[in-house]
């Protein structure tokens, strides 16, 4: 939603504003012109307003209006007004100091005219896009290859290839492998390995690796002794100290099935000062195919169990569980017989809940049992720290950190937790607990398969022209099962939450009072420097 019509300073009549329903927050978006586009800098401007579903700003009285609510919780209109210096006082300053950006104005008009052209077929070669191939802004040079890869390739490839500005060419070439393939694939390796990699810029650099990757992902006539004379040149470029550039160089070399590239990782996998980039070389590594020793594999195989106890309880983990899993397919038949007892995932360790496996019922909970028992904890113990630390060892307990995260801890399988009280009230909540499948939010509803006359529930991670695969446990890449679309007789819609409707049945009323005062503890986020303003 535009700014412009509110009565508020004018840094945020000009800003957009952003509903983000998941963390109960209002966004002002403040757009800079950079070049051919623009920055946006985000801004919480409210917080804690719960799941913001619509806003309008009104012409009458210059307010933000907004709506709260969906999925069966408390619905409310508010509006935010500004009672500061008047809108028109504080922005008189910004008026006074406006300059007219030239520079940027120039910059998009060139993009637009590009754009123009993404519905022309003249020839390639004399293509008025050409000039915008080389152009330091990369959204101009973006407009330019859109605009080139319209045309026949076989009109300007030639072209392409003897280009002398390196921007151009390589821009170019990628326009080439979204288009077509080389008509002379030696001249394009060719033109690859000319480039004097070390003395390039990073933009320059990464713009060489992109074109290089997307044509070694794209072109059918790339014989074995041309990729073999590309993985040669792509290994001298590697390392450059520029950690973007490296990390897509490895993976370039991994496609090309390098020889080099494996004990590199490997050996870059313990010596990384940056936990990022030993996870970067891992899950890099996981896809490789070929240079492995009994020393590599075993090595790789250490750093995922170590892994499993340093990140097992964030949200990314999952991540690294499919790149094991990936990583352990790719073993031969030898290898496994060697490795036999350490294919299996790692265990992640139980983080520092003390409770009890398996737990024990002790009662059938109901979400307004839930309700009595949580605001009759609040009445006794308003401040409630000591219970929401008890109540992440509950959360932790109960396996809730599988398939949510709160504060960035857990996973991704379900949705973010972090800041669920500001968005439900507490029968809200208890209910979304108790009766899971009475509201599945459309993200994460799964799907019911019948093929070859057995029921296959799950939720659809990969599809292709003649396959699904359907994963049955988002916790576990490794549960997904691939069914022939031909062979599939019917698909439906499941009614029922992958959640557990008796999560709670085996927690006391005090533990479950300390899971609430966890989850509904107060933001975990900060957000300063908003502006003075009243909801209402």
């Amino acid at each position: 939603m535009s700014g412009a019509g509110t009565k508020f300073p004018r840094s945020y009549q000009q800003a957009m504003f952003v509903g983000d329903w998941s963390r109960g927050t209002i966004y002002a978006v403040h757009l800079s012109p950079v070049g051919a586009s623009y920055h946006g800098q985000c801004e919480p401007l409210a917080t804690g307003v719960g799941g913001v579903t619509d806003l309008i700003v009104s012409p009458t009285d210059g307010a933000l209006y907004f709506t709260v609510g969906g999925r069966q919780t408390q619905g409310g209109l508010y509006r935010i007004v500004w009672d500061g210096p008047s809108a028109s006082a504080a922005g008189a300053a910004a008026d006074g100091a406006a300059v007219a950006d030239d520079t940027a104005a120039k910059a998009r008009a060139a993009r637009r005219a590009l754009e123009e052209l993404h519905g022309e077929h003249a020839s390639g070669a004399e293509s008025p896009a050409w000039a915008g191939l080389s152009s330091p802004d990369r959204f101009i040079r973006y407009a330019a290859l859109t605009a080139l890869e319209r045309v026949d390739a076989s009109s300007w490839q030639d072209r392409a290839l003897g280009e002398t500005d390196l921007l151009a060419r390589f821009t170019a070439l990628m326009a080439l492998a979204r288009r077509d393939q080389p008509a002379q694939p030696h001249k394009w390796v060719g033109a690859i390995a000319a480039v004097e990699f070390h003395k390039l810029s990073e933009q320059e650099q990464q713009t060489v690796v992109r074109a290089t990757s997307l044509g070694v992902m794209r072109f059918r006539n790339l014989d074995s002794a041309l990729r073999k004379r590309l993985a040669t040149t792509v290994s001298e470029w590697r390392p450059t100290q520029r950690r973007a550039v490296d990390r897509e160089l490895a993976k370039l070399l991994v496609r090309l099935e390098s020889a080099d590239i494996v004990p590199a990782l490997v050996a870059e996998l313990h010596a990384a000062a940056a936990s990022e980039a030993a996870i970067d070389a891992a899950v890099t590594l996981s896809a490789a195919r070929a240079g492995w020793s009994t020393e590599s594999r075993s090595a790789l195989l250490d750093w995922f169990d170590e892994a499993a106890k340093r990140y097992g309880g964030r949200s990314f983990y999952p991540y690294l569980v499919a790149a094991r899993a990936r990583f352990v397919a790719g073993f031969d038949a030898l290898e496994r017989v060697q490795f036999a007892e350490r294919l299996a995932p790692p265990v992640r360790p139980e983080d520092d809940s003390d409770f009890e496996t398996p737990r024990k019922f002790v009662k059938r909970w109901t979400a307004n049992e839930v309700v009595r028992v949580v605001e009759r904890s609040e009445q006794e113990s308003p401040a409630g720290e000591s219970a929401a630390l008890d109540g992440r060892r509950v959360f932790l307990a109960l396996g809730c950190a599988d398939c949510h995260a709160v504060a960035g801890e857990g996973s991704s399988v379900g949705p973010d937790l972090t800041n669920v009280g500001r968005r439900y009230s507490v029968a809200d909540l208890a209910r979304a607990i108790t009766q899971p499948s009475d509201e599945v939010p459309d993200l994460y509803r799964q799907t019911t398969f019948v093929s070859g006359g057995r029921a296959i529930t799950g939720r659809p991670t990969n599809m292709t022209s003649t396959t699904i695969s359907v994963t049955t446990d988002m916790r576990d890449p490794a549960s997904a099962v691939k069914l022939q679309r031909d062979e599939i007789e019917s698909q439906s819609l499941s009614p029922t939450s992958a959640m557990p409707s008796n999560l709670l049945d085996t927690l006391t009323a005090d533990e479950v009072a300390a899971l609430f005062a966890y989850l509904r503890e107060p933001s975990r986020e900060t957000a300063g420097g908003r502006p003075s303003a009243t909801i209402d």
